[in-house]
């Protein structure tokens, strides 16, 4: 099917009790009225390459053959993208002050343009402007997406012209389009939808850890998106160490897990959970992590990334260190010269669509070596085999986050506040916890807890 959009960036429909032709928002309901197609994009309605190859683009004259707009001649318009609407030298004209569609004689205006768009191409744009978007080329916050006269998709400061703009390439929505500006000028947009998650198992210091790193997220982090905890505990239990102002929600995903191999292989499961598929970014991080920053910033460079991130382990070679999977690797037979590891407790996904491929094969990897060489033969299974995936299939982007992340022992102090601070070189988790009050009362008491 193919719609029309009109100058003003509405749609054409037909009232379904009168069946007065209208002119609505494409983000409008539509309970009253139908959206009025008028045939097969295939049919040439749109400039193609094809039309610039032949170089017949303006040779466009097809008279309806069904529908509401039957009889009426299409033809291309001045701007070689838009139509006419034309019957008995009247054109279909929508007017930004009447939603009602008129027909008018003379020479037909801006007012009488109509862009032919794809059914599925409507349908993105009614998800772009539901959702909350990143252009690439800017620094500047998450925008919502509207259509206003001309053509023109709005996101904050960008513009594209939709008549330059169709067919989009759907390849990648709805987290990423790439657009036009100025008919030719490349931008690229992400779709912005945050979720943090965790993975919360074992004993109770681990639930103290997740309680202190949630209340550090929502704080210092200033964070107001969705949570997410894989856990072994019940929902009672989670939701008794839950701040009791979580400004967005939180959901518990239940894995009844009996070992430590299991415990930390888990995080790569996020992909079982239907819901997570619809976030960009998502970001883990371990429980014994404390943010101390705001966690924006970190969050809109991941969600505008093309790979997984996670941070730099600075004195861990990839070819001598057991901790990032140097034995994997040696038996494998490859040489990653100086390149150095990363640590798997902080992770920055862009989105599942694109990268359920990668932590599907690490945990694949995982149980399927446990399964061999016994659950307990490998120290840090879930970062050694992430980091051998990286190497040999992935490439995990070491450099994106790690400026944000801070690798800590019990010496760590707010005056060198990253944004993250993960106690990982803290010894015990008895004494982790004790840390992590202690930092959490250092930025409490000045003044930078929020």
């Amino acid at each position: 099917m193919t719609y029309l959009l009109t100058w003003h960036g509405t749609v054409l429909c037909r009232q379904r009790a009168q069946g007065v032709l209208l002119h609505k928002a494409v983000s409008a309901s539509y309970e009253d009225a139908d959206l009025i197609s008028v045939g097969n994009i295939g049919s040439g309605l749109q400039a193609s390459f094809g039309n610039f190859l032949r170089d017949d683009i303006t040779d466009l004259r097809l008279v309806l053959p069904e529908g509401p707009l039957a009889g009426w001649l299409t033809e291309r318009s001045a701007d070689k993208r838009s139509l006419t609407v034309s019957r008995s030298g009247e054109y279909l004209t929508a007017h930004p002050a009447n939603q009602v569609i008129s027909s008018m004689s003379g020479e037909p205006g801006e007012w009488a343009s109509f862009l032919p768009i794809s059914e599925s191409d409507f349908a993105a744009l009614q998800v772009m402007l539901r959702g909350l978007w990143l252009d690439r080329s800017t620094a500047a916050a998450p925008q919502s997406a509207t259509i206003t006269s001309r053509f023109c998709l709005r996101i904050a400061s960008l513009e594209a012209d939709l008549r330059w703009n169709l067919l989009f390439n759907l390849s990648a929505f709805p987290f990423s389009l790439t657009l036009l500006r100025d008919a030719w000028r490349i931008a690229r947009i992400y779709r912005y939808r945050p979720l943090v998650y965790y993975a919360a198992f074992g004993n109770a210091t681990i639930l103290q850890q997740f309680a202190l790193s949630l209340r550090s997220l929502v704080t210092a982090g200033a964070y107001t998106g969705d949570i997410a905890v894989l856990t072994d505990k019940t929902v009672e239990q989670i939701r008794a160490v839950t701040p009791p102002d979580l400004p967005g929600n939180l959901v518990v995903l239940r894995f009844p897990l009996n070992d430590r191999i299991g415990y930390m292989a888990a995080r790569y499961a996020i992909g079982t959970w239907p819901h997570a598929w619809d976030f960009q970014p998502l970001l883990y991080v371990d429980t014994d992590i404390l943010f101390d920053l705001p966690v924006t910033p970190m969050l809109h460079a991941i969600a505008r990334s093309e790979r997984i991130a996670a941070p730099v382990e600075p004195s861990e070679p990839l070819a001598t260190s057991v901790y990032v999977g140097a034995p994997l690797l040696q038996e494998d037979h490859c040489q990653p010269g100086a390149m150095l590891g990363f640590n798997s407790g902080t992770l920055g996904i862009p989105n599942l669509k694109q990268h359920a491929p990668t932590l599907d094969l690490i945990g694949r990897i995982i149980a399927n070596r446990a399964t061999i060489f016994g659950r307990t033969a490998m120290l840090c299974v879930d970062q050694e085999i992430a980091n051998y995936v990286s190497f040999r299939f992935a490439r995990l982007d070491t450099d994106l986050i790690s400026p944000y992340v801070r690798l800590a022992s019990i010496h760590a102090d707010p005056s060198g506040r990253q944004g993250l601070v993960h106690f990982c070189w803290v010894l015990g988790a008895e004494l982790r916890v004790e840390v992590m009050q202690r930092y959490l009362r250092q930025l409490a008491e000045t003044g930078l807890l929020g």
